[in-house]
């Protein structure tokens, strides 16, 4: 038998079948949310991805990425802790954590290579402290036909909402391809990752012991997983 709801202006029926049809509608929908929230793409259109074939393209540089202790605000969304960012900082742990961004702003670039026959350029310019887009291009518009603007925005490890003394590792990183001349975002995308083990989490001891080897671990996983997010948001109808 199926189950009434009543309301002031109607009354329906709803059988098991039905109950089920809902609740899948509804995990369908979150899944959609989730996935649009955590993506940012911009894909290479025809018109562009024929600019690109046998031109010259620049990765820019950036300082480190520092691995810092991040803390969920009372909200529950993540934030770094202020008071602790500095200590994490100048930790022995971060002599063991490269940024991400440098492996994976190169496996696109290699992919770009392969893909459009473009020509590397390596410009002798400092790596860039400020994120400022109009500044990074004034630098770097002289060098090459196009900039490839990789950089991390996030990088660190926070507890699990309940589960306080056990950790995973948060990563978040953009790319942007920009044409040097217009000065426009040719592709643009981001990537958002949570690496850890929910069935057994580590202890922050555990994880930056042995030379931040878990830690190391995780972001390792960070690194095959935007490379592989990005490239297959951008690249694929171009394959």
């Amino acid at each position: 038998m199926g189950k009434y709801i009543k309301g002031a202006c109607f009354q329906m029926k709803i059988d098991k079948n039905t109950v089920k049809v809902i609740y899948i509608l509804a995990l369908l929908l979150i899944a959609i949310t989730l996935v649009s929230c955590n993506s940012n793409i911009k894909t290479i259109n025809e018109k562009e991805m024929v600019k690109l074939h046998g031109k010259s393209i620049v990765v820019v540089k950036y300082k480190k990425h520092l691995i810092t202790l991040i803390k969920a605000d009372k909200k529950g969304s993540s934030a770094k802790a202020a008071g602790k960012i500095r200590q994490e900082s100048t930790s022995a742990v971060q002599k063991n954590i490269s940024d991400p961004a440098l492996r994976i702003g190169e496996n696109l670039k290699n992919e770009l290579v392969n893909r459009f026959q473009m020509t590397v350029v390596k410009a002798k310019i400092a790596p860039l402290e400020s994120d400022n887009r109009r500044e990074m291009i004034n630098v770097y518009r002289q060098k090459a036909d196009f900039i490839l603007d990789f950089k991390t925005s996030e990088m660190g490890y926070l507890s699990y909402p309940n589960n306080a003394g056990k950790y995973r590792v948060k990563y978040m990183s953009r790319l942007k391809l920009i044409n040097s001349k217009s000065r426009r975002i040719v592709v643009a995308a981001d990537c958002h990752t949570f690496q850890g083990d929910d069935k057994n989490p580590p202890t922050k001891d555990k994880l930056l012991g042995n030379n931040a080897r878990l830690l190391r671990s995780y972001l390792a996983r960070s690194i095959d997983l935007c490379t592989k997010k990005m490239s297959d948001k951008i690249f694929s109808s171009h394959l």
